[in-house]
């Protein structure tokens, strides 16, 4: 049996140009020529949407095997991803520094956190625009609160 195997599935660009192909269509051009295919990749971004085509891709394989890892926090299983930064870009590739491994439980715990961390800058950033404190102040309690995050 031909095999295909296809790494980090959930980073494939859904949007396609005239003539062109996804990898959705791929697959199943491939499949139809007689291939297995194993595609792996996460099924969930940072805020718990779906993420990529994992959904897409789930919904049509033959058998789906959901891993799990360990929560970083209580040592259970986690099948959530925690981004420690406050970037919100859908795409941020990182290492073990900038992702935790979750439960649900902690994880929500994170987001709020994460949000909590988010209201604390953009209000430090409106006092500084408002120049009611000095912008020395101002950056050093950005630092810190960045700080905290590593």
């Amino acid at each position: 049996v031909k095999t295909i195997a296809i790494d980090e599935a959930q980073f494939f660009d859904k949007s396609v140009n005239d003539g062109e192909r996804n990898l959705y269509d791929a697959c199943n051009i491939l499949r139809a020529k007689g291939y297995k295919i194993i595609i792996t990749g996460l099924d969930m971004n940072h805020l718990g949407q779906p993420f990529g085509f994992m959904p897409e891709l789930m919904a049509v394989a033959d058998e789906v095997k959901k891993l799990k890892s360990i929560c970083s926090v209580c040592l259970e299983d986690a099948n959530m991803s925690l981004r420690l930064s406050q970037n919100d870009e859908e795409f941020q590739l990182g290492s073990g520094n900038e992702y935790q491994a979750r439960c649900y439980r902690h994880w929500l715990e994170g987001i709020k956190e994460r949000e909590e961390k988010k209201k604390e800058i953009s209000s430090i950033k409106n006092l500084k625009k408002k120049e009611e404190v000095s912008l020395e102040e101002v950056d050093s309690e950005l630092e810190e609160i960045e700080n905290q995050d590593k």
